[in-house]
C-alpha cells in the first residue's frame, strides 16, 4: 500500500487553494510507482479527516488508475462511507469495535495500523487477529511497526557502555539513531534484533494451532489424541516437520517426531503414542509440541498440560508429616499457620505472605503479593517519558508493591483456613493513582493454598 503524501495537513484540507496541490501530489506518486507491481493499494494520506478536497483527490486518483483500489487509510469512522474508496482503513480499533465494522460496512476492510509497538494495544493483538482471520470481508492488518527507524550514524566518541541509550550500536564507533521516540515503533531494532512483541507476533500469526489445553492421561503407554488447526491456505501439514516431548516438570522423559495430515484451512487430529511412568507422582506431567516449516523454520510451540486422577494432593504434602493439622498462631505483626512442616507467615501490616518448608530449610514464597500492572517497559516506552515527563502518567511499573491492607479477616472451617484481604497498591510518586482489590488465601489440611482475587 502506497501513501500519497498528505504531511500535517490537516488544516489546509478546507481550504479549495490547496486542491491542486493534493491533485500534483497524487499525479507524481502514481505517475512513479504505477508500474511497480508490488502496489496493490493507493492510500490517500494517513489519518486525515475526509473532506470535499479528499473526496476530489480520491476521484482523481481514479482517473489515473483504475487498475487499483483506493483507501483513505485512518478512516475516522464517518457514518457515511464515501463512494469514491473501495477499501475501509481503521486504525488501532477494540476487538468490539471491529466487530461492528465487520458486521456493518459492506466493502473489504483492512486495519491499515494496529498493534502499535508503542502499547497501545498489544494485549488485544490476539483477540483482533482472530476476528480479522474469521470474518470473510476484513481481509486482514498491519502491525505498526515492523522496525524501528533509524539513520546510520558515526560517533566521534566511542559509545560508553555503562550508560543507558536510545541507539543500536553495531560497534563503538557506529550507530542507527532513530531519534528517540519517532522512529522507535517496531517489533525489531534498527539492525533487526527481535523485540519481545516480535514474538508475540509470531506466535499470533502462526499458521498452526493446537487447540487443547489439557488432556487426562493415565499411568504407562497409551494414546493420546491432540486436535489440530491449519491455517495455511495451501499448504498441508503433510510438508511441515512436528516434534513432540513428554516432560516431568523440567525433566524430558521421551522425544519423538510425528506426522501430520491436515488439509488447509481446515481442522484435524493427530494420535500420539506416549510412554509416562507406572507410577505417576505429584509433579507436573506436560506435553510440548513444536512445529517447523519444510525450510526448517520454527513456526509454532504449544503446551498441552497431562492431568492424571492421582493428582489430588500437593506435592508439598512430602514435606508434611501424617497428622495434617492446621495450627494457627498470632502476633501483633504476623499471622502464622503451620501445616506440618509447611509455615504460612502473612504480614499484617504489610499484606505479604511468605511460605517456607522447616524441614529443609527452604524458603518457597519470601514475599507478595504483587500487583502486576505490565510487562518490562520496552525502549519505545521509557524513551516517551524521557520525551516528555508527563507521559509517566501512563506508562505504570511492572509491578506494585507493599500495599496498604484495609481490612483482614480469618475463617476457620474443618478442612481449611481462609484468610481474606482487603488492599490498596498505591503507585508510588503519583498517590491518586491506586488500585483497589481483595485476595483471598485457603489453605487445606491436604496442602494445598488456593488464591483468588479480584
Amino acid at each position: 500500500m502506497e501513501e500519497v503524501p498528505f504531511g500535517y495537513g490537516d488544516i489546509y484540507l478546507t481550504d479549495t487553494s490547496y486542491q491542486n496541490i493534493l491533485y500534483t501530489r497524487t499525479y507524481a506518486t502514481i505517475k512513479r510507482d504505477k508500474n511497480r507491481p508490488s502496489i496493490i493499494v493507493w492510500s490517500l494520506g494517513n489519518e486525515n479527516p475526509v473532506t470535499e478536497l479528499t473526496k476530489n483527490t480520491a476521484v482523481y486518483a481514479k482517473k489515473l488508475d483504475e487498475t487499483r483500489p483506493l483507501c483513505f487509510a485512518g478512516f475516522r469512522g464517518e457514518q457515511i462511507i464515501p463512494a469514491c474508496i473501495d477499501i475501509y482503513a481503521p486504525h488501532y480499533p477494540s476487538p468490539s469495535r471491529l466487530e461492528e465494522i465487520a458486521q456493518t460496512v459492506k466493502i473489504p476492510i483492512i486495519v491499515t495500523e494496529y498493534a502499535h509497538s508503542l502499547g497501545l494495544d498489544f494485549d488485544m493483538m490476539q483477540n483482533l487477529w482472530e476476528i480479522m482471520y474469521n470474518k470473510k470481508n476484513v481481509a486482514g492488518g498491519a502491525v505498526w511497526d515492523f522496525a524501528d527507524q533509524g539513520l546510520l550514524t558515526k560517533s566521534k566518541v566511542p559509545v560508553d557502555k555503562t550508560k543507558p541509550t536510545s541507539h543500536v550500536w553495531l560497534d563503538k564507533f557506529n550507530y542507527y539513531d532513530a531519534d528517540a521516540i519517532k522512529g522507535t515503533d517496531g517489533i525489531v531494532y534498527a539492525n533487526r534484533v527481535p523485540q519481545p512483541d516480535y514474538f508475540q507476533v509470531k506466535n499470533v500469526y502462526a499458521p498452526v494451532r493446537v487447540n487443547l489445553e489439557s488432556c487426562n492421561v493415565v499411568p504407562g503407554r497409551q494414546s493420546i489424541t491432540i486436535p489440530v488447526e491449519n491455517r495455511y491456505d495451501f499448504t498441508n501439514l503433510s510438508s511441515i516437520k512436528a516434534v513432540y516431548g513428554v516432560y516431568h516438570n523440567n525433566s524430558l522423559l521421551e522425544e519423538q517426531n510425528f506426522s501430520l495430515n491436515v488439509a488447509p484451512r481446515s481442522t484435524g487430529s493427530i494420535s500420539l503414542n506416549i510412554d509416562l511412568p507406572e507410577k505417576l507422582d505429584q509433579g507436573y506431567y506436560f506435553l510440548k509440541l513444536n512445529f517447523y516449516d519444510k525450510y526448517g523454520t520454527h513456526i509454532k510451540e504449544e503446551v498441552v498440560q497431562l492431568e492424571h486422577a492421582g493428582l489430588t494432593t500437593s506435592w508439598i504434602n512430602e514435606f508434611n508429616n501424617e497428622t495434617n493439622i492446621l495450627d494457627k498462631s498470632e502476633t501483633d505483626k504476623d499471622l502464622i499457620i503451620k501445616n506440618g512442616n509447611s509455615i504460612f507467615n502473612f504480614d499484617k501490616t504489610k499484606g505479604e505472605i511468605g511460605f517456607s518448608l522447616v524441614s529443609n530449610n527452604y524458603s518457597i514464597i519470601t514475599q507478595g503479593m504483587f500487583l502486576r500492572t505490565g510487562r518490562k517497559s520496552t525502549l519505545s516506552s521509557w524513551l516517551c517519558v524521557e520525551n516528555k515527563k508527563e507521559n509517566a502518567d501512563y506508562i505504570w511499573p511492572s509491578y506494585l508493591k507493599d500495599p496498604e491492607v484495609l481490612s483482614k479477616d480469618v475463617s476457620a472451617y474443618n478442612d481449611s483456613i481462609k484468610i481474606t484481604e482487603k488492599l490498596r497498591f498505591k503507585r508510588t510518586g503519583m498517590e491518586n493513582q491506586l488500585v483497589e482489590g481483595e485476595i483471598t488465601y485457603s489453605l487445606y489440611k491436604d496442602g494445598w493454598v488456593n488464591v483468588e482475587y479480584d
